[in-house]
């Protein structure tokens, strides 16, 4: 019973975020569920319940979505998530690339916090593969890519747009993510049947989020973004 509400309390709580900022759902699951069940099963339910999740959320900003930026860097997100996932389930994952994870991307929000969010990055095809590429094995390895966000946030020009096309993206690729799970045998029916249950905290804390972004400007935005992905380095180097 202290599981299912520490799932629904979690869940829901990621969800919100998620619906605020744009991404930190899998980032906040993967913090807290192995401390209650395998690694790899944490992993499965948070890009399982991230799919439907980011779904919802693209269709809900599809007409904001840009869409040329979104075929290099998908699809060379997808081609090395399906790398990290192999690493992941033929080795063991070590806990000190987890540290050194968390410790760049506590450096990297301080930095562009310290700057005004004032990054530059041109939406041409090779950064789209060059940032696709690491946001895609760290999504195969750690079921997060929180890096994706310093890149739409450089190459969108508003708080729609950002949201529209980061949202596709995730959910573009996360469908992808989730099929090389079930191949990978790290989707189980416990694991199905964990996700139904959450589903409903997941759609309220959406909704919930949802309300709190129309009051948000873009600036304010930002800096939510910021401290969330210097939060979850934090947490990388802490757990």
């Amino acid at each position: 019973m202290a599981f299912y509400i520490l799932l629904a309390t979690a869940t829901f709580i990621a969800a919100l975020i998620q619906g605020v900022s744009g991404f930190a759902f899998g980032m906040i699951l993967v913090s807290i569920l192995p401390h209650f069940m395998m690694y790899t099963q944490a992993i499965a339910l948070s890009s399982l319940l991230g799919v439907i999740l980011t779904g919802i959320n693209a269709w809900t900003y599809h007409e904001y979505t840009v869409w040329k930026l979104l075929p290099a860097v998908t699809f060379s997100y997808i081609l090395c998530a399906r790398i990290g996932i192999w690493i992941l389930t033929t080795t063991a994952a070590s806990a000190v690339w987890n540290k050194v994870l968390g410790l760049l991307l506590m450096i990297w929000a301080v930095y562009v916090l310290y700057i005004n969010g004032q990054v530059s990055i041109k939406p041409t095809a090779k950064n789209g593969i060059l940032w696709g590429a690491l946001g895609g094995t760290l999504s195969g390895l750690f079921g997060m890519a929180p890096i994706m966000v310093f890149y739409f946030l450089a190459v969108t020009s508003g708080k729609n747009s950002y949201m529209g096309s980061l949202q596709m993206f995730f959910f573009i690729g996360g469908s992808f993510d989730i099929f090389f799970r079930f191949q990978s045998g790290m989707v189980t029916l416990d694991v199905i049947k964990t996700a139904s249950f959450a589903l409903i905290f997941v759609l309220a804390g959406f909704i919930s989020g949802r309300l709190l972004l129309k009051k948000l400007s873009m600036p304010q935005m930002q800096k939510i973004i910021y401290g969330l992905i210097f939060i979850c380095g934090l947490s990388l180097l802490i757990f």
